[in-house]
């Protein structure tokens, strides 16, 4: 199937029931999905332009753009701290957005652990090094291109097990009855590494910029906190705000799924430097050494 780049361009306030006194306004990247979840009042009240897209490539270009037009990037952390250590980008580590949220989901009445291949998707990523972390060498694992892919494997039959990350899951197991959690990958690695959750999605800022705004930058991180924290403690406000946004926009299934799986998308906004140690050791899986010039302090 041909690979379809999405953009969406939707101006937006900061993520806040206060707004800010500086008037400045940021412009942000962010893939469609969990992350943009963390921007929804911020999409309702029009102060920041967000930038949504499907797929790595926006991304990327963002980064390493010379005169790039965003003040931050919200991107796997991986690639971000790759870009950094290359010398490839002015932005640094500034928070983590969503930690990890993979299960894998079988046929409860079929599965086999021993003998039945799981459908995966995430080549590479921290998806798959998470997996390979926490999953005996001798599951069966078969990859294809996304998660979406990884389901159509499960629900046609073809594969009795398949990894998903939330909100499918709860769409998964909405839809299917006979199909259930056989591992929550965040438990088996607390049990692994001590460590309760390995960071996904994070936010990196231009430096320079930071710099010359510490106090507007840190505010907006602290409102956005609040939102998505607020949001866990009043589900009915989740669903009214994505009804004023529609999930469509954001890349997201419909709005009573998002508010079944909002718990499990573990979106909590932690200052990065505050989470070095969680941060280094998911980065340690990939052979890959951090220090705090990475980061905005």
């Amino acid at each position: 199937m041909k690979k379809l780049v999405l953009l969406i361009i939707v101006i937006s306030l900061v993520g806040c029931t206060t707004p800010t006194n500086n008037n400045e306004r940021f412009s942000l990247i962010s893939p469609f999905g969990a992350p943009s979840i963390a921007f929804v009042e911020t999409i309702k009240n029009d102060e920041h332009e967000i930038t949504l897209v499907s797929g790595s490539d926006h991304l990327i270009s963002a980064f390493v753009s010379p005169s790039s037009e965003y003040d931050g990037i919200i991107a796997p952390i991986n690639l971000g701290l790759t870009l950094i250590k290359n010398n490839q980008t002015d932005f640094r580590l500034f928070a983590i957005v969503t930690w990890g949220n993979l299960y894998v989901v079988a046929n409860k009445e079929t599965y086999d652990k021993e003998n039945d291949t799981i459908a995966m998707f995430g080549k590479d990523s921290v998806v798959d090094l998470m997996t390979s972390y926490v999953l005996d060498d001798e599951i069966n694992r078969e990859f294809y291109p996304s998660v979406n892919d990884a389901l159509a494997q499960l629900v046609s039959g073809k594969h009795q097990a398949a990894l998903l990350a939330e909100p499918l899951v709860s769409a998964a197991l909405a839809n299917n009855e006979q199909l259930d959690v056989v591992l929550d990958v965040q438990q088996a690695y607390k049990s692994k590494s001590g460590f309760d959750n390995y960071p996904q999605a994070a936010l990196f800022v231009k430096k320079e910029n930071y710099e010359n705004n510490k106090q507007q930058y840190d505010q907006f991180l602290h409102n956005i906190a609040n939102y998505t924290q607020t949001l866990k403690q009043d589900k009915q406000r989740l669903v009214d705000d994505l009804i004023s946004v529609n999930t469509d926009t954001l890349g997201l299934p419909p709005v009573e799924i998002v508010s079944l799986a909002y718990d499990g998308l573990n979106i909590n906004i932690s200052r990065a430097i505050d989470v070095y140690d969680e941060i280094e050791a998911l980065m340690k899986l990939f052979d890959f050494e951090i220090n705090k010039d990475m980061f905005l302090q």
